[in-house]
């Protein structure tokens, strides 16, 4: 009776702890919440400045200083795999803009590369660009 009691006990175990484990290494929207800010280049413009500001609900709110291509847009946070993040959405002049990268383990840093596409200028029908932005 012992021996079944211990084996149910390690069956059990084996069944929780990898989605234990997944879910810990996921990143989260949650874990995303908060601010973000660091430097972006340009394939085709000089590098500027980026602040995105998460919110609770998995929306978040960037503001670009010295980009051609887009000043502020409304953003939507997801996440996927064990730390893929995509924050997606349209600034007001209607500037499509997608950003997709990785969080660091430590939870304090994303790596990203962005696309925007349809500028109302023409300047940005396409520009795309990489960075890091770093959790304050």
């Amino acid at each position: 009776m012992k021996r079944r009691l211990m084996l149910g006990f390690a069956w059990v175990a084996l069944a929780i702890l990898p989605n234990t484990v997944l879910a810990a290494s996921q990143p989260t929207a949650a874990a995303l919440v908060g601010t973000w800010t660091g430097r972006v280049s340009s394939k085709s413009f000089a590098s500027f400045a980026v602040t995105v500001k998460v919110t609770p609900d998995a929306k978040a709110h960037l503001t670009s200083d010295g980009s051609p291509c887009f000043a502020e847009a409304d953003l939507v946070v997801t996440t996927s795999g064990t730390n893929a993040v995509t924050l997606a959405g349209s600034s007001k002049a209607g500037e499509s803009i997608t950003f997709k990268g990785t969080m660091d383990s430590s939870g304090k840093q994303l790596n990203l590369t962005y696309i925007a596409n349809g500028s109302s200028s023409a300047r940005c029908e396409t520009d795309q660009g990489e960075g890091t932005l770093d959790k304050q």
